[in-house]
């Protein structure tokens, strides 16, 4: 049990401080969020098998549409499992979870960014799981 509680604190703590190296945004500077972006938030307060906790997540809804306020993303998770899609541009092996889609408003949260985003390849593979579980 100890094992597993230091586990999360260590992983907790690691994705603190990678986070403080991101740039920080104020609510409103939603100009610039693009479909693809890595974005780093807080998902809570969630229920259920909701996903919590400050993480990264992928912007899926265009640019377009995230200039009104609000943006679609998903959750982003260390976890492997059916419906996500692997990623390669965070330091650490992470996946999608394309199977958790979340509409946000940005203009009532900060949220923080470290420039990067999918590769094209990447992208095509995330919203082709999610139309996968949609259709």
């Amino acid at each position: 049990m100890f094992k597993l509680g230091l586990y999360y604190t260590c992983d907790y703590l690691e994705r603190v401080i990678y986070s403080m190296t991101k740039t920080s945004h104020l609510p409103g500077q939603l100009s610039n969020l693009a479909q693809g972006d890595i974005i780093w938030l807080d998902f809570s307060p969630s229920v259920g098998h909701e996903q919590a906790d400050y993480r990264p997540s992928v912007v899926i809804s265009k640019q377009e549409f995230n200039r009104r306020g609000l943006v679609i993303v998903f959750p982003i998770t260390r976890t492997p499992g059916p419906l996500k899609v692997e990623i390669n541009c965070l330091p650490s092996k992470s996946y999608v979870m394309c199977d958790q889609p979340r509409a946000l408003d940005l203009l009532a949260r900060k949220y923080k960014s470290d420039d990067s985003s999918l590769s094209k390849e990447e992208l095509e593979q995330v919203l082709g799981r999610f139309k996968a579980i949609i259709f």
